[in-house]
């Protein structure tokens, strides 16, 4: 009798260790799960808005962003420079009609050394931008500072497609924005279908290559969704030293976010659907939901031209997209993100995008104009000097969390504890299985 109970109890304490294993992690998971539905559901009701513009904010953050040019010239006579820079702007339906609350800013203080030097304020290039302009003359050695502190709310944003619009014979979306009642003669329309420097809309190879890739796609959605996965299959992600082009990125095979951005923008706008690509930095290290921004987090990037040959930069620049549907305004989308998770990141905009500048060729328009098209970064100056080469400058983007809505905020170590309580449990189980096989080998 008891040889038996030895018996039956050496076989039920495996099966038993089992089960306890199993019930932790049936029990870790079930409180994964409500974590994770009690964040959703916070989040969705918190900022519910209106589906006037068919929008949902589900979180925000207010960020203090401090912005700091210097400019030194090291030559050993009389330089005038010539200094272009933009305005932090809000980004909303007050600034641009159809857009929602994704950045709302707040010049908090300007402060600049060069008393004497010629300012001049350009509340709008072609694309809406705010440009400041400083001339000045610099002796050697001399130094000009530019300092700009902003208060900065930021949104998270997806956007819901309820009633999409659809091609007409032509596999265009013309006809579709005029009977949505767009004025397709008006010049902001014209102008975010039209080509220019980089979005080369009239490329016959690249109007070919848009009605090849949407063939049997009739909405909007579909076309975008078709484009999106062309990119992914088609453009490498590589850095490049420069903006090179919707069509050049073609050629090339090759692309970073503005490229892109870029070449997602150009088709869109073959296809006469109003679309503009977006520039600034995102706050990284925090590039998914899994680690939201907390209050007092900071974050400081910066630059420089040290002499004719040499730059630094350690600045998370980053390129997006808009385009206009007639039911909802403009709508924000990342196509270098969108490629690889499109559930996410189509008709989404993250709190950690902060909007620089708006266009490709930003800066167009404004008084006194700049030499040529600007397509760099919107977060750097435009500078221009009688002598480049005794030129240096540097600047600094200081960032700060200043407060968070909308979600709760949970310490990076929680998460690696979580993941302990799963793969512990189911490492003990495996080697419990494997154990108890190999001694059933042995008995054998």
């Amino acid at each position: 009798m008891k040889k038996f109970q030895s018996r039956t109890l050496k076989l039920l304490k495996p099966i038993a260790q089992t089960v306890s294993i199993l019930f932790l992690i049936t029990l870790n998971a079930i409180t994964y799960i409500n974590l994770q539905t009690s964040l959703s559901t916070l989040t969705s009701n918190s900022f519910s808005i209106p589906i006037a513009s068919n929008y949902r904010e589900t979180s925000a953050v207010v960020i203090q962003v401090n912005i700091t040019y210097r400019v030194e010239s090291v030559g050993g006579y009389l330089n005038f420079i010539r200094f272009w820079t933009h305005r932090l702007e809000s980004h909303n339906n007050s600034t641009q009609i159809g857009v929602a609350p994704i950045q709302e800013s707040e010049l908090l203080s300007l402060d600049y050394n060069l008393m004497n030097a010629t300012h001049k304020i350009d509340y709008g290039d072609v694309n809406n931008n705010t440009v400041e302009y400083f001339g000045f003359n610099l002796t050697k050695n001399q130094k000009f500072k530019y300092t700009a502190i902003y208060r900065v709310r930021l949104a998270e944003l997806k956007w819901q497609i309820e009633n999409d619009i659809s091609e007409n014979t032509e596999g265009n979306f013309l006809d579709a924005y005029e009977q949505h009642g767009v004025n397709i003669s008006s010049p902001w329309y014209q102008h975010l279908t039209q080509s220019e420097n980089n979005l080369e809309a009239n490329n016959s190879e690249l109007v070919s290559l848009t009605y090849e890739i949407c063939e049997g796609k009739s909405t909007l959605q579909e076309k975008i969704q078709a484009i999106l996965l062309w990119l992914r299959d088609n453009i490498a992600a590589e850095p490049t030293d420069r903006s090179q082009g919707a069509y050049q990125t073609y050629l090339r095979g090759i692309g970073d976010c503005s490229d892109y951005a870029t070449l997602f923008v150009t088709m869109l706008r073959i296809l006469k659907v109003p679309a503009r690509k977006i520039t600034g930095l995102q706050f990284l290290h925090i590039p998914d939901s899994f680690y939201p921004l907390r209050v007092g987090e900071s974050f400081k990037y910066s630059g420089a031209k040290i002499d004719s040959y040499q730059y630094y930069a350690l600045f998370p620049g980053h390129a997006w997209a808009e385009y206009y549907h007639p039911d909802c305004g403009f709508i924000s989308l990342d196509p270098t993100f969108a490629r690889t998770n499109p559930q996410k990141y189509t008709n989404y905009i993250g709190y950690y995008y902060l909007t620089s500048n708006i266009g490709e060729n930003y800066y167009e328009g404004i008084e006194p104009q700049l030499p040529y098209p600007y397509t760099g970064w919107g977060m750097l100056p435009y500078i221009k000097a009688a002598s480049t080469s005794s030129l240096r400058w540097n600047y600094t983007v200081e960032a700060v969390v200043e407060e968070t809505m909308g979600y709760v905020w949970i310490p990076k170590f929680l998460y690696l504890i979580r993941g302990l309580f799963v793969t512990v449990p189911i490492s003990g189980l495996v080697f419990l299985i494997y154990r108890y096989w190999k001694k059933s080998k042995k008995n054998e």
